[in-house]
């Protein structure tokens, strides 16, 4: 997995042997920056920070590697919102949701579909 950021763009890449682009994401901060007339540095590098998990999440499904998210805090739950309760009341609950990444674990996977992701997820490890 490959990540490449520039001052309103955010993208993630799963590559194959160094050569094969299996799946390629880019997230534009264009329309955020128009507002101030110019890319504000803070905003960029904040934007960047949020969009990571998810690029990385949607480069690995396009890929073929289905990655979810595995604990969601309960306060992003309707029900909870509509008692009141607000995922910002939770940030530690958030952080954890932002960063954790359940992986394909099915009786269903053959050893090559296991390797497969295996290699992924060690590329995608070492490009951090």
């Amino acid at each position: 997995m490959a990540f490449e950021s520039s001052c309103d763009e955010t993208a993630a890449a799963v590559v194959e042997d160094g050569r094969i682009i299996r799946s390629d994401v880019i997230l534009s901060q264009v329309d955020v920056h128009a507002l101030y007339g110019g890319v504000v540095p803070e905003i960029a590098s904040r934007k960047h920070v949020e969009a990571i998990a998810a690029l990385a999440d949607r480069a690995l499904a396009e890929a073929g590697i289905a990655a979810n998210v595995h604990y969601k805090p309960l306060p992003m739950m309707t029900a909870y919102r509509n008692l009141g309760f607000r995922i910002g009341d939770y940030p530690n609950a958030y952080r954890q949701y932002e960063n954790e990444v359940t992986l394909p674990l099915n009786t269903r996977l053959d050893d090559d579909d296991v390797e497969y992701v295996i290699d992924e997820m060690r590329k995608t490890l070492s490009s951090l």
